[in-house]
């Protein structure tokens, strides 16, 4: 994409004032065209989850202090937020137990007002540090930003979140779309004026998506209802490591409190009364399985619950292509990890577990494991299809690990944290095909067959005949060079299971046609024109 590639200094110049101003309109004015460098300082002090004063040396960031996260912060954190935050049900899912082979309950953090638990750190913070500065702020380009700013609404705190910019490769489109059609509706019809409209769109939306996923910028769609909500938004950074950076530097200018959203400890404090609400609505709970980011939410969890009930088992679930915490406990200490591409579950895409959060875990989380994105993408497919529930990737993924098979949680009760809700349609839409394509209800291969009339039609007939639906495919004749009276054919088909599937595999086979089954990122047609083996 164009969005990464290296632009000569005067011009990237040039573009990052574009894009920042298009951003800036965007979002409704609020924006800063220049990146800064913090001011180097050594302390600050802080206000613990109790309330009472706390001079800090800077372990990573003058603007995160470090110290230890008690059960009495847990405790009042839960009496302060009670009022602010919803008590989100307990429900056991009894379908799902079946396929799981355990009393499975869901705890329905999605539930809150934003859509996910950040609420409550949030909340909590909000209600600590408000009152004794100018105002907090913090960046985040998700749950974080949207719970700080509905509830800074709520009490009158003023809330400033500091985003990573929407890639300047929309702020072209948009311009080079605008300028062509200024320059085109004064000649074409009014016909192609729309498909001009829709594919500029279409374009413009496609590389914001790509440039989202891959750098952690914030979706326009949050960046609006964080405005909607009352906050200061400032479009700033690249990606969110430097909005993390300005919102230090502007911490210090303005005398803002900075709230970290997984490490800060009033935040790891409000969380932890999701362990409490557990424990109170599903007592005789013999397992939690926790999703695991930047440790905020297993850290506060695991503080209430080990506290109250030490017999419970604490399991945390991480992604594979970032296993961060899993990385920390083999140090001995949070570090930094290359996190392995994008993933379902961006939520938990943190490449470092927070300093706080770590050390609360030691001694109280009793596994870990990890699961793949196919793992996570049939959890969420489970939800939408099982308990018509809406979940994010983030919050899949403790039911994946369950659902794995892998963690001996047969007859057991078992609790896993549903954290968060808050997916775009288009990229819910894109999960469930993978889900789908996990549980072999949604297969794709490659038919080499007859260019003769007939030859497809006698392809589709035996899929049909096998009682699949095609979904789609596509008619090449260009690719196959070793037989000139073969074509190549690409078909997506639907099927009931993944034994259906083999059985549509094995009537495609007997019919004498040549196949690549669920073929993966290659040049099948090299493979139809060296190995024209039948499978």
């Amino acid at each position: 994409m164009l969005a990464t590639m290296a632009l000569p200094a005067p011009v990237g110049a040039i573009l990052g004032r574009l894009r920042t101003g298009v951003a800036t309109m965007l979002v409704g004015g609020r924006g800063v065209a220049h990146m800064r460098t913090a001011p180097a300082a050594s302390q600050r002090r802080g206000l613990s989850s109790s309330g009472t004063d706390n001079t800090t040396t800077s372990v990573g960031s003058i603007h995160e202090p470090v110290y230890p996260v008690t059960f009495e912060d847990v405790s009042r954190a839960s009496f302060r937020i009670r009022e602010h935050v919803t008590k989100t049900p307990c429900n056991q899912a009894r379908k799902l137990s079946k396929i799981a082979g355990c009393e499975l309950f869901f705890k329905q953090e999605l539930q809150q007002r934003t859509g996910s638990f950040k609420e409550r750190g949030a909340c909590n913070a909000m209600m600590l540090a408000g009152r004794t500065s100018a105002g907090l702020i913090a960046a985040s380009a998700g749950n974080h930003a949207l719970a700080l700013g509905y509830h800074g609404g709520r009490l009158g705190i003023p809330v400033t979140v500091v985003m990573p910019e929407v890639s300047w490769l929309l702020a072209y489109l948009s311009g080079c779309f605008l300028w062509l059609v200024g320059r085109l509706a004064t000649w074409q019809t009014a016909g192609r004026s729309i498909l001009i409209l829709i594919v500029g769109s279409i374009a413009c939306a496609a590389d914001t998506a790509f440039f989202c996923c891959r750098h952690q910028v914030a979706p326009l769609t949050k960046v609006r209802n964080c405005i909607d909500f009352g906050a200061e938004v400032i479009i700033h950074g690249q990606h969110i490591g430097e909005s993390r950076d300005f919102a230090f530097e502007l911490a210090e200018r303005r005398g803002l409190t900075y709230i970290n959203g997984y490490d800060h400890p009033s935040v790891i404090a409000g969380t932890g009364t999701i362990g409490m609400e557990i424990l109170e609505q599903v007592p005789d709970v013999d397992v939690i399985v926790v999703p695991v980011g930047g440790a905020g939410l297993i850290a506060g969890l695991a503080l209430a619950v080990k506290t109250l009930r030490p017999d419970v088992k604490i399991i945390g679930a991480e992604p594979e292509r970032c296993a961060s915490y899993a990385a920390a406990v083999a140090a001995g200490e949070p570090i930094a990890i290359q996190i392995g591409g994008p993933t379902l579950a961006d939520g938990l895409a943190v490449p470092k577990v927070g300093t706080n959060a770590f050390n609360t875990c030691q001694g109280r989380i009793d596994a870990m494991c990890t699961v793949s994105e196919r793992s996570i993408a049939r959890a969420v497919l489970r939800l939408v299809e099982v308990e018509h529930t809406v979940v994010e990737g983030a919050g899949a993924t403790g039911l994946a690990a369950i659902l794995d098979g892998r963690l001996g949680l047969e007859g057991k009760k078992v609790v896993t944290v549903l954290c968060g809700g808050n997916i775009d349609t288009p990229v819910l839409g894109r999960v469930i095909e993978r889900g789908l394509a996990a549980d072999g209800r949604l297969v794709r291969f490659l038919a080499a067959v007859s260019d003769r009339p007939g030859g497809l039609a006698d392809l589709t007939a035996r899929i049909a005949h096998a009682e699949a639906s095609v979904k789609q495919i596509t008619h090449e004749r260009a690719w196959v060079e070793s037989d000139i009276t073969k074509v190549l054919v690409r078909c997506e088909v639907e099927t009931r299971d993944a034994t259906h599937a083999e059985e549509v595999r094995q009537a495609l086979h007997d019919g004498g046609i040549e196949l690549i089954w669920n073929f993966q990122d290659f040049d099948p047609a090299e493979r139809f024109n060296r190995e024209p083996t039948r499978i």
